[in-house]
């Protein structure tokens, strides 16, 4: 499995989507609907599914000697590193933005425990 998750991180994965984690600076824009920041990340899930398919690195790793649900496990992974990655990436730049911009977002939610799906 750990390998599995090391040929994604290192094969599958677009220089894109490092990139992608840059956007959470866009938290700082005043009046931005700030979901976009997340939808970005989104797109570069949807580009490491897109390249797959297209490199056919479902039929490559189908051809490795190792289980098919570690396969699974090992995408799935690299989803869920990349979508906590981005919230502890925005998460700073939220704070930062209430901390200089006390003004409210005209644009949608505000940077705030709502925007990342908090929910009490």
């Amino acid at each position: 499995m750990k390998n599995l998750l090391y040929k994604e991180l290192s094969l599958s994965v677009q220089p894109l989507n490092y990139l992608f984690l840059a956007m959470a600076a866009m938290l700082l824009i005043p009046s931005y609907p700030y979901e976009v920041v997340f939808f970005y990340q989104t797109l570069g899930i949807f580009f490491i599914f897109l390249l797959g398919n297209t490199n056919n690195d479902l039929f490559f790793t189908a051809l490795l000697p190792v289980r098919k649900q570690d396969v699974v496990r090992a995408r799935f992974a690299t989803v869920i590193i990349f979508e906590l990655l981005q919230i502890v990436v925005s998460v700073p730049f939220a704070l930062l933005r209430s901390r200089l911009n006390g003004a409210p977002n005209l644009a949608g939610v505000e940077a705030n425990l709502t925007l990342f799906g908090w929910r009490s």
